[in-house]
């Protein structure tokens, strides 16, 4: 994987994360309305990602800023 294809992951998890907000009751709640939403991704189709998958990148976020969101193995 190229580093433009590894940063543009990083920012799809950013963006989902970034949502997390004080209208959840916990953080939980959050992942799991994220998870029934999706997201879309740039060749146009939605992608929904399980709630322990979202928890999983807010926490390398939360440990790592956003380079804890950048693939650490090649997809594909």
């Amino acid at each position: 994987m190229n580093q433009n294809a590894a940063q543009a992951i990083a920012l799809m998890r950013y963006a989902y994360i970034s949502g997390l907000s004080d209208q959840y009751p916990s953080n939980e709640a959050f992942f799991r309305e994220a998870s029934l939403k999706g997201v879309l991704l740039a060749n146009g189709s939605t992608r929904h990602f399980a709630p322990q998958t979202i928890k999983y990148w807010y926490r390398n976020y939360l440990r790592d800023g956003f380079d804890g969101l950048i693939p650490s193995s090649p997809i594909g």
